[in-house]
């Protein structure tokens, strides 16, 4: 059965003083496609720095609907000297993961310097895991240039949603999964903020699957945790994911719970929930569904979610559709039960760790009376009351 959720929220949030630069009331906002002088000395062309840079630019300026498109240029600079007109971008002695300094004309950005600190061993270069959180450093080194983007475009800290934009960037475990690698862009509330600033009138398609959700402000957690579930056939599981519309329309489209044998989560798996979503313009959200396990050899298995499996919207970055869950499946095997009246149901536990035992017995309890219980390759009767 496919349901339909409508979801919305943060696009009927207009953009708030607390997270956009302010003048005499006005917005501070940068104009046209400014130039980015790049210290080769920091970013050498090419290398893993300069790679991870150059990507969190583009994830900015693939963004339509928004009037500003960085333009970085390898340049020969050794200083970074705000108020000389040149937005300047290197690695230097700082406290923090990176900072960015604003020269204002008036009510106007004018210019931007942006430094990240030259302690390497405080970022982590190329894509994160997707099924690890952030809890300190090093961090993530494409989070903190598109946070520092943010900054260069007029947006500011904001913590009251799910944001890149975080005051802590250590919290920010909030990328999103894709088919075959791990995409770090701006979610939601940054993409609809910079809009709301600098508008242009292309449309942009594109909704993303997160492993993710928001927990509380400026913290985010796995919507799922990072383990192994006991499960049998017939046996119900929560399964949480979180998506989010980049795009600045309201974008309706069918999501898909899979289980896949083979690690690599498609439409060829099996399909164990469809539903249909509605996510207007801004909109970050996690979901719940509960899903029946369906009869399955038993074995290990990964959980996956599948944004517009059928292609239906054209959107502008599909590879941030796809996530492998970080809960894997322990599949075990319902057993004939003796002792019962014959309408009990039965489990082979095959896990030894007495937590997954826990767990198969209890799922157990809500819905039969007499269970095979197997651990250690050992085969115990246990005959249940009914509750």
């Amino acid at each position: 059965m496919i349901s339909v959720i409508a979801i919305a929220g943060l696009a009927s949030r207009v953009a708030e003083a607390g997270n956009v630069m302010s003048c005499d009331g006005e917005w501070v906002t940068l104009d046209g496609d400014p130039e980015m002088q790049v210290a080769t000395i920091s970013f050498p062309p090419g290398s893993v720095p300069d790679v991870d840079l150059q990507l969190s630019i583009a994830m900015w300026n693939a963004i339509k609907g928004m009037g500003i498109e960085f333009a970085p240029v390898a340049s020969s600079i050794t200083t970074a000297e705000l108020g000389n007109g040149v937005n300047e971008v290197g690695f230097t002695t700082i406290p923090a993961l990176g900072s960015t300094g604003q020269a204002i004309d008036g009510c106007d950005l004018v210019e931007f310097d942006m430094v990240f600190n030259s302690n390497l061993s405080m970022h982590s270069f190329g894509a994160p895991d997707p099924s690890t959180p952030e809890t300190g450093t090093p961090t993530s080194f494409r989070v903190t240039a598109i946070h520092e983007l943010g900054h260069a475009m007029g947006l500011e800290h904001y913590a009251n949603a799910m944001s890149l934009m975080f005051p802590a960037a250590p919290e920010v475990s909030t990328w999103y999964a894709g088919a075959t690698s791990t995409r770090v862009h701006p979610h939601p509330d940054d993409v609809y903020t910079a809009r709301v600033i600098n508008p242009t009138q292309a449309t942009h398609v594109d909704v993303a699957v997160s492993n993710f959700e928001f927990v509380g402000v400026a913290v985010t957690d796995l919507a799922m945790p990072n383990g192994v579930q006991v499960v049998a056939p017939g046996g119900v599981l929560e399964v949480r994911t979180s998506i989010g519309n980049l795009g600045n329309g309201s974008a309706s489209f069918a999501v898909h719970i899979y289980i896949s044998s083979d690690g690599s989560i498609s439409t060829s798996d099996v399909l164990v929930d469809s539903f249909l979503v509605t996510l207007s313009e801004g909109t970050f959200a996690t979901l719940a569904r509960d899903v029946e396990i369906p009869s399955l050899t038993p074995g290990n298995y990964d959980l996956g979610v599948i944004l517009d499996p059928a292609d239906n919207l054209a959107e502008e970055i599909e590879g941030n559709n796809v996530a492998t869950l970080p809960t894997t499946l322990d599949v075990i095997e319902p057993v004939s039960c003796n002792g019962g009246d014959g309408d009990g149901g039965c489990a082979t536990v095959s896990s030894s760790t007495p937590i997954a035992l826990l767990a198969v017995v209890l799922a157990s309890l809500l819905r039969s009376r007499s269970y095979a219980i197997s651990r250690n390759g050992v085969v115990r009767l246990a005959c249940l009351l009914r509750l």
